[in-house]
């Protein structure tokens, strides 16, 4: 279950990037991100309440997030999901930049823009891809995990929920 739903991601962090109808599937993958960075320590109950699982030097407890905290989390979901949605984005105009297009059936091709019947000849559009900087880290995993590593910093910087420890 994602920790932040399209109402605090419009409402809270105030953001317009992604749409009603992705947010539940960005949001669901950045929870997960997020968990892999905080070490499962995170999780959501039926009515939304944030807790964490917090190591003491003798033992473990969940507790629930104080409102600040929670809404760190909040915001660090947002922010993720704002980079995956940027990431689904450039892929896809990648794939378009390349020749390919998908058809309302969700089949995938490339682009013909000539046929000739003598000797049978076809040729593909195939368009330059952009080599900009933020095209390099989009498609490069420990580009990624480092930018997500840092937001997490960024916003959950002495919570403790970052803690490798114990």
């Amino acid at each position: 279950m994602a920790y932040c739903d399209y109402d605090f991601y419009t409402n809270k962090y105030l953001g317009n990037v992604i749409t009603e109808a992705d947010f539940p599937r960005l949001s669901e993958r950045a929870s997960e991100t997020l968990d892999r960075l905080t070490f499962d320590r995170l999780s959501i109950s039926e009515d939304g309440t944030i807790s964490a699982s917090i190591v003491y030097a003798t033992h473990e407890e969940i507790e629930t997030l104080d409102e600040k905290t929670s809404t760190r989390v909040k915001k660090a979901v947002c922010k993720i999901a704002e980079i995956l949605n940027d990431i689904d984005v450039y892929e896809k105009s990648s794939r378009e930049l390349a020749g390919f297009e998908q058809t309302e059936n969700g089949q995938r091709g490339k682009v013909i823009t000539s046929v000739s019947s003598g000797s049978e000849s076809i040729s593909y559009s195939v368009k330059e891809t952009s080599n900009s900087i933020v095209g390099a880290v989009l498609t490069d995993k420990k580009a990624q995990e480092r930018l997500f590593y840092d937001i997490a910093v960024e916003y959950l910087s002495g919570t403790g929920l970052l803690y490798a420890g114990f």
